[in-house]
């Protein structure tokens, strides 16, 4: 176990990827808190042609929210989360889904009561993460299994194993290292943590 955390607390840099060199072209996307429930806001058209699970979806959105987590605790009707229903995503996960929305404008005026963190990444770095969204969807093109929880919404079947260990905040994290961003996705099993982690290794001021 000790040996376990040791390596998990290790995160291989990945200077090719992140920072991007000063001058180069860059992508700024944004990283959301809901509260518990982190997720990634991706400029549409900088997803064009990157993205082959969603082509032809959501096409007149400026920016796509993309969240993972687990199928009976994110779909629940009316966010009605019940103690069974967390005990089960936790221990005994029937599948996971991702969660994309189409959104216009800022997503900070999408999301005023929520916490939003600019992040900017390169080109490579932006391919890179997309690749890692593209290979979470169970099929491409995706798969919906019905509307999303608000706005221009829908929920997509997807790969993954959600458990008390790998969160939704954790596959956040994830992409994030995807992009080459040197965060710790075993420690950010909460949202807190996450928005922690992009804060100190990930910032960069953002141009719109």
């Amino acid at each position: 176990m000790a040996l376990a955390l040791l390596l998990a607390g290790c995160v291989a840099s990945r200077p090719e990827l992140f920072p991007p060199p000063a001058g180069a072209p860059t992508v700024a996307i944004r990283l959301v808190s809901h509260g518990w429930h982190t997720g990634l806001v991706l400029p549409r058209a900088a997803l064009t042609g990157r993205l082959p699970a969603l082509a032809g979806q959501f096409v007149q959105a400026e920016w796509l929210e993309i969240g993972w987590g687990d199928l009976g605790f994110y779909t629940a009707p009316d966010q009605q989360i019940t103690s069974g229903l967390t005990l089960q995503a936790l221990f005994a996960s029937r599948g996971s889904v991702l969660h994309v929305v189409g959104l216009n404008g800022p997503p900070e005026q999408a999301f005023p009561h929520s916490d939003v963190q600019p992040v900017v990444l390169g080109e490579a770095g932006f391919a890179a993460l997309a690749d890692g969204i593209e290979a979470s969807f169970a099929a491409s093109p995706a798969v919906a299994l019905g509307p999303g929880l608000y706005g221009d919404s829908r929920f997509y079947a997807a790969r993954g194993h959600y458990w008390a260990l790998h969160t939704c905040n954790t596959w956040t994290a994830e992409r994030l290292l995807d992009a080459g961003c040197p965060v710790t996705p075993f420690w950010a099993l909460g949202a807190g943590n996450t928005m922690w982690q992009a804060r100190r290794h990930c910032a960069v001021n953002a141009a719109d």
